[in-house]
């Protein structure tokens, strides 16, 4: 197999929302009691609407916050939902404004290596205001957000749009991204890679030995403890 194209997940791949502490934005104001409502059903209602959020259903998060009150029958000023969704983009902006040096560089030897780089990122609007302004945006030949297309992984037709949108054929591609499950819907013949990425060198060796041509999964350092740690002592999932 000859690779022509890479796609990227973005969160927890080419950027991170985590450091050795936990997450690197400032603590929100938001909080569910505020809006009259418990974590549990805060947290309810937001998985509820993760397909219809994910595929660009709610103009914005206060639309989302306004839906959810909704459904529970709770009424809190527009003003204080405007203010929650004021803070989660500065929050979202924050792993964007330090790509790592090993990302950059590792992209810019795909990329001489006259390999197309695509995107694919299941996120909301809020999410990826700052992605124009992160420094690698140019280095993508197609960027596809699920808010925008109206389609999110794992479903296979988002990956068929990017494949198109690059003019490769699925079997010519690699999907790099964190979620495993992901990867048995991909169709793809994918391999696992993990942030942070292999070095610009590994890279080259990697794509100069043709590794697709056989069913060798690449093996990358992966520092979850941060990720892990996080997981355990958030309260919300949101």
């Amino acid at each position: 197999m000859t690779v022509k194209a890479i796609i990227f997940d973005l969160f927890e791949t080419l950027v991170t929302e985590f450091d050795e502490k936990g997450r690197i934005a400032p603590a929100s104001s938001f909080s569910p009691y505020r809006l009259g409502l418990s974590d549990d059903d805060f947290n309810r209602a937001w998985v509820e609407r993760k397909k219809k959020r994910m595929e660009g259903g709610f103009q914005d998060y206060t639309a989302i916050l306004e839906d959810i009150l909704q459904s529970y029958g709770k009424n809190v000023s527009r003003e204080i939902l405007e203010k929650y969704n004021k803070e989660r983009i500065i929050a979202k902006s924050y792993p964007f404004k330090k790509i790592s040096s090993s990302i950059i560089d590792t992209l810019q030897t795909i990329k001489s290596n006259q390999i197309k780089l695509g995107l694919i990122s299941n996120c909301g609007l809020e999410e990826v205001i700052y992605w124009k302004n992160c420094g690698i945006d140019h280095l993508f030949d197609v960027s596809l957000f699920s808010y925008e297309v109206g389609l999110a992984k794992p479903d296979t037709r988002i990956y068929q749009l990017a494949c198109g949108k690059l003019d490769v054929n699925p079997s010519n591609v690699i999907y790099i991204g964190d979620g495993d499950r992901l990867l048995y819907y991909s169709p793809f013949r994918c391999c696992r890679f993990f942030f942070p990425l292999a070095s610009p060198k590994e890279m080259a060796g990697i794509l100069n030995n043709s590794v697709m041509q056989t069913d060798v999964k690449l093996l990358v350092s992966y520092h979850v403890s941060c990720k892990i740690r996080c997981r355990k002592t958030r309260t919300y999932i949101y």
